[in-house]
């Protein structure tokens, strides 16, 4: 969790922030990242829900950390408009290269 925090503030993503569920075994983390809010916004508030945010769940599994995340790729099969599909082929790549920096 601190590293995708320090990963998302270095990048000037916006963290916003971590929260334990399911008993403490589960982290939820959010970032944002603000280029691709402008491919977003644009579309209306309404698409707010779908904003391209990292969506990550951390937890053990073995004794090992896992982290399981959102693939961009929903936002354009929720609404699939050639907007929609920039920005999940934008934040795709993004979100990966935070994953394999963050997490090494």
């Amino acid at each position: 969790v601190d590293a995708i925090k320090t990963y998302s503030e270095a990048k000037k993503w916006q963290y916003l922030g971590a929260t334990k569920v399911k008993n403490n075994e589960v982290t939820l983390v959010k970032v944002c990242i603000p280029e691709i809010g402008k491919l977003v916004w644009p579309q209306g508030p309404h698409m707010s829900a779908l904003l391209p945010c990292g969506n990550l769940g951390i937890y053990k599994k073995g004794g090992k950390t896992e982290v399981s995340m959102l693939h961009a790729s929903y936002m354009h099969k929720l609404v699939p408009t050639p907007e929609m599909e920039e920005a999940s082929t934008t934040a795709q790549p993004l979100l990966e290269d935070m994953l394999n920096n963050a997490l090494k």
